[in-house]
C-alpha cells in the first residue's frame, strides 16, 4: 500500500529507555521508514481516501489517557499514561459513511483487528505516539499504535498503517482464529463462543 518499508530506520531507536510493560506480539517487529510512512483512512468514508504523514499526526491535538493493556492470555498489565490523537478527532476529520458500523485497523505484516465504530469513537481510544512520556519503541508499536483500554489487547493494533471503515464487521487476524469480534474487557469476552 506504500505506507512505508519495514527495513528502514525505526522511530523508536532514539528513545531513552525501555517501556515499562513487556511487549507481546505475533511475528517480527517491523522497522518502518518514517520518510515513507503514512496512515491511510479508507473504505466507506465520506469523501474518498484520507492519507496522513507523521508530521500530520504530530500536528493533531493530543490527549493523555491512563490505561492498561488487558492481554487475553496474560491478564491485566500495568497502568501507564498513553499520549496520542483522540480517534474521535480522526473520525471528525476523516468521517465514515453514516451507514458504516465498523472499522478494520491494519498493521505492518498483515495484522488487523476489527472494531465497532462506537469503540473507535470511545473517549479513551487514541492513536498512541508515546507511553509514560517516552515515544513508543518499535516493540511497543512505534510509530503509531491504536490504544483502546476498554478492549482486550489484540484490539490495540501496533504499527498502525490503515483504518478502513466497514458497513459490516470483518474479522481481523485473531478474530479469524476464534477471538471475540468485540473484545470488551468489562464483558470478559475473549473468545467468539462467549456470546
Amino acid at each position: 500500500m506504500g505506507h512505508g518499508d519495514v527495513t528502514g530506520t525505526g522511530i523508536g531507536e532514539a528513545c531513552n529507555g525501555p517501556q515499562r510493560a513487556s511487549a507481546r506480539h505475533y511475528g517480527p517487529v517491523p522497522r518502518l521508514d518514517m520518510n515513507r510512512w503514512r496512515l491511510a483512512i479508507t473504505g466507506a468514508t465520506c469523501g474518498g481516501m484520507y492519507c496522513y504523514t507523521w508530521d500530520d499526526i504530530l500536528d493533531m491535538p493530543m490527549i493523555d489517557v491512563p490505561g492498561t493493556i488487558h492481554c487475553a492470555q496474560q491478564g491485566r498489565g500495568i497502568t501507564q499514561i498513553w499520549r496520542g490523537v483522540p480517534t474521535s478527532h480522526l473520525l471528525s476529520t476523516a468521517p465514515p459513511d453514516p451507514k458504516a458500523t465498523h472499522a478494520l485497523a491494519a498493521a505492518a505484516y498483515g495484522f488487523s483487528s476489527t472494531l465497532r465504530l462506537r469503540d473507535l469513537n470511545h473517549p479513551e481510544t487514541i492513536l498512541a505516539t508515546c507511553v509514560d512520556g517516552v515515544p513508543l519503541t518499535p516493540q511497543h508499536g512505534a510509530p503509531l499504535r491504536l490504544f483502546a483500554p476498554h478492549l482486550f489487547g489484540w484490539k490495540s493494533v501496533k504499527w498502525l498503517l490503515e483504518i478502513s471503515y466497514l458497513m459490516a464487521p470483518e474479522p481481523g487476524f485473531w478474530e479469524c482464529r476464534g477471538y471475540h469480534m468485540v473484545g470488551k474487557v468489562s464483558d470478559g469476552h475473549i473468545y467468539a463462543h462467549q456470546e
